[in-house]
């Protein structure tokens, strides 16, 4: 297993992220590094955040297909760092 830091996501942010993808970006983050590190602990609960959500045929993905929808696009957000640099050092 990789090392990864002692620093678990708490319980409840498993559970939004499972429910429609309203845990932070700094959350998600530290959820998937544990995941995909083998992190047991943060397996067990995702395990039990995904179980604990019902039947996950009424589970609706609308909330994070809207919330990444609204994500600027890498592209944009180069240009946009681009423009500010560019305004910044030539006013």
């Amino acid at each position: 297993m990789a090392t990864i830091s002692n620093s678990h996501a708490r319980p409840a942010a498993f559970r939004r992220m499972v429910r429609g993808g309203s845990a932070s970006p700094g959350e998600v983050q530290v959820i998937v590094r544990h995941l995909l590190a083998g992190c047991e602990t943060c397996q067990r609960r995702m395990a039990e955040a995904r179980d604990a959500g019902g039947d996950h045929a009424t589970w609706s993905y609308d909330a994070v297909f809207s919330r990444l929808a609204r994500r600027p696009s890498e592209g944009e957000r180069q240009e946009r760092t681009m423009t500010a640099h560019y305004e910044h050092v030539h006013p």
